[in-house]
């Protein structure tokens, strides 16, 4: 398993980290039983991916809940990541935290993200907040989700801005739209990228052949016409794409979700991938993404496939949000 070191720190993990979004029963996953849970966290652990990554927002906390379970007297093994949604200064950013680490069975974890800007709180509040949380050992290392141009450099101009290390982003061979801006400037200030639905919530597993086969609980996103964004979706592109990258992927002898992982892992600035995974199979694989490495031209021509997708879902990285309702500016 490859590892790094997280940016800023001294917190080593794996570069495949866990996503355990599904693990609260959320209406957009389903039904998921906890024992299955529990197990996904075991082979996790066993394959070698340490990095778990949850959020209070996953199901009311029952993500968090699941996790902490799973985790029980084996702490020690795991680096735990979650994030605080709405909350995010003074009293109440600190109580969420408290929470959190409740649900989770800790006294720590070591990476905290405010999962979206709130634009209604000023950035200073919530840097002193996290601030607080490390100078107090409830957290070894913060981080944000999803913030735009305009937030970042309001971050960056920031007095505390330096507990902030690590972005977490929406990034996939398929949803390539925080290459506009958003990625370059978080390469400028040194922060580590997280990239989230690498796998583009299954369409780079290969398992559909046509959006028609998606559950529809998942056309909520832009890749979809048929969705509630307002937007036209990418159906017809994502589709066209996929025959071609099928091909490649049996051509350098991987799986189609092996290329989309170190596609992903090869892009500059991108330190750790997310990968959810519903049984204990599902991450086994996802732990052998590297066992073959991939020809750069390969993944070159991955990236020449996917245009058209990037092309027509264009500059707005919010996955559910289309045109003036986006959440990221």
């Amino acid at each position: 398993m490859d590892r790094t070191v997280l940016a800023g720190t001294d917190i080593e993990v794996s570069r495949l980290s866990l996503g355990t979004w599904a693990f609260g029963s959320d209406p957009m996953w389903g039904a998921q039983d906890d024992q299955e849970s529990v197990a996904v966290v075991s082979a996790a652990l066993d394959a070698g991916i340490d990095f778990i990554d949850t959020a209070a927002g996953y199901a009311d906390g029952r993500s968090e809940e699941v996790l902490g379970r799973a985790l029980e007297g084996r702490r020690d093994r795991a680096v735990v990541a979650t994030k605080v949604y709405g909350t995010l200064a003074g009293a109440p950013l600190i109580e969420a935290c408290e929470a959190s680490l409740g649900r989770l069975r800790t006294d720590y974890v070591d990476a905290y993200y405010l999962h979206w800007p709130n634009h209604d709180i000023p950035i200073t509040e919530s840097l002193e907040g996290l601030v607080s949380l490390k100078a107090a050992g409830k957290i070894r290392a913060a981080g944000i989700c999803n913030f735009g141009p305009i937030d970042l450099a309001d971050l960056k101009a920031a007095k505390d801005a330096g507990v902030v290390v690590l972005h977490q982003l929406p990034y996939s061979l398929f949803w390539r739209a925080i290459e506009y801006d958003i990625l370059p400037a978080t390469r400028t200030m040194g922060l580590d990228v997280v990239a989230y639905s690498v796998l583009a919530q299954g369409l780079l597993t290969g398992r559909y052949a046509s959006s028609n086969e998606v559950p529809q609980s998942l056309h909520a996103t832009r890749f979809y016409g048929d969705g509630p964004h307002g937007d036209p979706g990418a159906d017809t592109e994502v589709f066209a794409a996929l025959p071609g990258l099928r091909v490649l992927a049996h051509e350098a002898g991987v799986s189609l979700a092996d290329l989309a992982i170190q596609w992903a892992l090869a892009q500059p600035g991108v330190a750790v991938v997310l990968t959810g995974a519903r049984t204990p199979a599902e991450i086994e694989a996802n732990a052998k993404a590297l066992d073959v490495k991939v020809d750069p031209a390969a993944l070159a021509a991955a990236t020449a496939l996917s245009e058209p997708v990037k092309a027509k879902l264009g500059p707005n990285p919010d996955m559910w949000m289309g045109g003036k309702q986006s959440r990221f500016r």
